[in-house]
Order: C-alpha cells, then structure tokens, then sequence
C-alpha cells in the first residue's frame, strides 16, 4: 500500500526503477471489499520481476536538453532463493532555466521458495530534486521528494485446492522538502515527512471450480510530521470476508462485508 497521507499527487511517487517492474494489474471498479475504502474506484498492483536465471545487465543512453540515463539490473538465482537488485540514475538540465530535474532509484529484493511457500523481502528507496521554475506559480521554485519502503511477506500452502495463507509486513517514508525561491529558501520553505506501518493476514479457498471465499484482517498506522501542516496521525484496523461464485461460465457473483 502506498497511499500518501500529505497529498495523493504522492501516490505514485513509487521507490521503484522502472526495470525492477515486471508488470502492471489494474482492478477497474470497486475494489473497497478487498483493499479499503481508498479502493472505490478500483486499485493497482505493480508487480516486481523475480529472476529466473543469474544475469547482469547494463543500460545508458542520452538525448536532447542535457538528458542522460544509467541503469544496472542484477539477478541472481541458486536453487530455491534468487535475488533481483536495480539501480536507475537519469539526469536532464531541463527544457528551460529552473526545470533540471536528477532521478535516482533503486530496488533489492529476496525470493525464497520452499513447498510450503514463499518468503519474499524488499528494500527500494528513491530521491527526486526537481526545479519548478514557473510551476506552482511565477517564481523559481525547486522541490525534493523522496521515498523509502520496507516490505516482507511469507505465504503458506501451494495448493490452489487447499486453504491459502499470506502474511505480510511493510513500512514507507516519504518526504517532500518544497522551497518557493530556490536560492532563497529563508524566504518560504515547507518541509513534510509522512511515515505508515502496515501489517496484513488474508486467507483464501478454492471450494471447487464454481465456489471460492477470502478473507483477511490490516493494521494501518499513518503520521506526518509538516512545517505548515502540523503533526498528526491516525490508525485503522479493517476485516474483510469475500464469496465468489460462478455458477455458470459467464455468470459471476461476488459478495462481500468488511468493516474498517
């Protein structure tokens, strides 16, 4: 979960090269049975590569406006534990005065595959100082947003006909220093830093091919610690039980209650 207590324009500030993403699954429609009541439109779910041979690649290019671009992906895989590590670094003076912009990412992440589940660890962070010149306003602003996330999840069982277990544990910091005149931050400068814990169980059953259920409990805890927006917090607790049925091929029903 990456929902940004200061702004939701932070949403998609992800700590995450691009490379380290192996794909992306959009849930259209109410998602707030599942996910919470952020979900009522729907939700995404960004899905990292797991490697599935030991590899090294290198990327660089360039362009127009002072742009440059590194990259390196590692993967690594021996026997049942594997490893993915990326590293983004891309650069541009910008299109004009005061829109420079220097992006750097990075990503690592653990897999450890046993019969009776998966263990899976992550650590990414990113920083992105970019000039606002003309942005927010008629001014020569700058900004510098970043990211730090903590993920660890373990699931039980295998077996799609048998009772799936996941667990799973994660925190995230952002921050987001903004300075109205760059070169004169004593004039006007806001400072914010959001941090969230979050833990989650959820269990999940093929009854047959027509008939599956799930169900599941969160913890969430949010804060923010900001020059003009004070320091705050709240915590929510949520559970949820889903029945999904499909009593022909192209009929489907899905009922569910969560309280949160």
């Amino acid at each position: 979960r990456v929902n940004d207590s200061q702004s939701g324009h932070h949403n998609l500030d992800l700590p995450l090269p691009f490379e380290a993403v192996s794909q992306v699954e959009i849930l259209h429609g109410t998602g707030s049975t599942l996910y919470g009541s952020d979900a009522i439109g729907g939700a995404v779910n960004f899905v990292t590569k797991k490697p599935q041979m030991t590899e090294l690649k290198l990327m660089a290019g360039g362009g127009d406006f002072g742009w440059h671009r590194q990259a390196i992906i590692s993967g690594l895989k021996l026997g049942d534990w594997s490893q993915q590590t990326t590293f983004e670094r891309n650069f541009s003076s910008g299109f004009q005065p005061g829109r420079d912009y220097r992006n750097t990412s990075f990503s690592s992440e653990s897999f450890l595959d046993k019969d009776f589940g998966s263990t899976t660890v992550m650590f990414a962070g990113n920083k992105r100082p970019f000039g606002a010149n003309g942005f927010y306003g008629p001014w020569d602003s700058w900004e510098n947003t970043g990211s730090t996330f903590f993920a660890m999840s373990q699931t039980i069982g295998r077996d799609p006909s048998s009772v799936q277990h996941r667990l799973s544990f994660a925190y995230r910091r952002h921050t987001d220093n903004f300075v109205l005149f760059r070169h004169r931050p004593e004039i006007y400068e806001n400072f914010h830093k959001t941090d969230q814990y979050q833990g989650n169980y959820s269990v999940h059953s093929e009854v047959n091919d027509k008939v599956s259920w799930s169900a599941g409990a969160s913890l969430l805890s949010e804060g923010i610690n900001s020059t003009n927006l004070g320091i705050r917090g709240r915590e929510r607790a949520s559970a949820f039980f889903m029945l999904n049925l499909r009593p022909t091929e192209r009929l489907s029903l899905a009922v569910g209650v969560r309280e949160e």
